[in-house]
């Protein structure tokens, strides 16, 4: 599995069009730009000179604009006016950079993102992890190699 090292930027010259993906429709944005740098198994892959793009999203869905921002930062694809579905490049062998298998609408509850009763916000992904007492004493270790 390879992973975008940097943001995928989308030019304002990107050409426009609608079509259907997955029965919704959608919006696609084509451009020619620097073929991305991939990552693959945290090896580098610096892409060839420039490749074309083929950017799919939909209003569809009509999702908030937080759940968009969130796709977009994960897959470091260009933040659009709805939820993107896919992108791919012309680039040999690393072509396909988002592909969604199905897209649909779907209601939910308020609650089901409401955070769940009796646990406790940390200020830290590591002090999830971490137990209190077991970082205090890496951070002894730490102060110790440190202090000599």
């Amino acid at each position: 599995m390879s992973d975008l090292t940097d943001d995928v930027i989308m030019p304002a010259t990107a050409t426009t069009e609608t079509s259907r993906y997955s029965r919704l429709p959608v919006i696609v944005k084509r451009w020619t730009g620097v073929a991305p740098k991939l990552s693959l198994m945290s090896e580098s892959i610096v892409g060839a000179k420039k490749c074309m793009y083929l950017y799919t999203y939909t209003q569809a869905i009509g999702a908030p604009a937080q759940v968009n921002e969130a796709i977009c930062r994960f897959y470091k694809v260009p933040e659009s006016r709805g939820i993107p579905l896919a992108l791919r490049t012309s680039q040999k062998g690393e072509g396909r950079i988002l592909a969604t298998t199905l897209a649909a609408p779907n209601r939910l509850s308020v609650q089901a993102f409401e955070a769940p009763k009796g646990y406790t916000l940390m200020k830290s992904d590591g002090a999830v992890w971490i137990e209190d007492d077991d970082r205090q004493d890496i951070e002894s270790i730490g102060r110790d190699m440190f202090e000599k």
